[in-house]
């Protein structure tokens, strides 16, 4: 299979205006998880498989009987997101050894988001601890 080109994003005017989530979601405004998907579609683009284990990104984009996904989706457990992704590749591989089908689809897991937002707020917490503790320490410590 044929390796796709990827073209390289060099400023915001060059960013893709396709959308390939739809708006009515649930998410919360200035969603990180949803804002993360959403540019990760953009540079994948239409020709992509999701691979979402639960969490809140699934709970706000797939309310039944409804989804705000435009591309194909596939909602798995925690545990075996990594495998179904696999199995989804190795699909697409034998059909197009077996002329089935002849594209570059890709399989994109978006696992972990919320984990990684989560972290993100933590240090970033941290950080302002840090900072605090430093300007108050300057502030007992100076002379007056």
């Amino acid at each position: 299979m044929a390796q796709a080109k990827v073209k390289l994003i060099r400023s915001l005017n060059e960013i893709p205006r396709d959308e390939y989530i739809a708006p009515g979601h649930t998410a919360c405004p200035a969603c990180g998880a949803l804002l993360a998907a959403r540019l990760i579609l953009k540079a994948t683009g239409p020709d992509v498989v999701v691979v979402n284990p639960t969490g809140c990104l699934e709970v706000t984009t797939t309310i039944y009987p409804l989804t705000s996904w435009r591309v194909p989706y596939i909602h798995v457990a925690f545990e075996n997101a990594g495998a179904v992704a696999s199995g989804v590749e190795a699909a697409i591989k034998a059909m197009n050894t077996k002329g089935l089908m002849r594209r570059s689809t890709k399989v994109v897991v978006l696992a972990a988001m919320v984990v990684l937002m989560i972290l993100v707020c933590s240090l970033l917490v941290v950080c302002l601890s840090v900072v605090m503790v430093c300007f108050m320490c300057f502030m007992i410590m100076r002379p007056t």
